[in-house]
């Protein structure tokens, strides 16, 4: 059993729980939080790096993979449940990019709402591929967003609204902050 560990300062660690220890370290700290996720079948998993940069790693062989090379802050990292696709959301500009699992080729690119690309978004994959869904706005306007793959076409949109007892008011509705999805999609 192997355990992905990603620090706030960017550091990316591979941990083998058998043994208690760590086994790698895929990264140091670099200023940026890091984001890990491990393919469904646990042979991968992808990391983000210094610089926006994305990497999948297959655990046994060592063996990399570029899946992004942008230049943003990314936000949130995941895998499609059968581990062919791979979303990576980023910031500045804020867009939810799928990219194949196997080469990092582009499947699509889906903008966020202008200043809604800050802080806690995430973005998951329905079963089948064909819907993703985007959580974005925390502190602002939080919304639910459900966009079809591969033609980044919106297909609904819902406000999430205000948390009961926040204080929005005065800037701090802290929002939501995760997001996922039932197995049944």
């Amino acid at each position: 059993t192997w355990l992905a560990v990603g620090y706030l300062d960017g550091q990316v660690e591979l941990w083998d729980v058998a043994v208690r220890g760590r086994v790698k370290l895929v990264q140091g700290p670099c200023g940026a939080p890091a984001h890990v996720a491990f393919s469904p079948n646990g042979d991968v998993f992808a990391a983000t790096m210094a610089g926006g940069v994305v990497k999948a790693q297959n655990v046994t062989t060592g063996a990399e993979l570029l899946l992004s090379d942008g230049s943003r802050v990314i936000r949130d990292l995941s895998y499609s449940r059968d581990g062919e696709l791979v979303t990576v959301l980023g910031s500045s500009p804020g867009a939810v990019q799928v990219r194949k699992a196997a080469d990092g080729t582009l499947v699509m690119n889906y903008p966020l709402p202008s200043g809604h690309d800050q802080h806690f978004n995430n973005a998951r994959l329905s079963p089948d591929k064909r819907r993703l869904y985007v959580s974005s706005g925390a502190f602002r306007e939080p919304k639910l967003q459900c966009v079809s793959v591969p033609d980044a076409a919106l297909l609904w949109e819902i406000p999430i609204g205000q948390i009961e007892g926040s204080e929005n008011e005065r800037g701090r509705d802290h929002g939501f902050s995760a997001m996922d999805l039932s197995p049944d999609g």
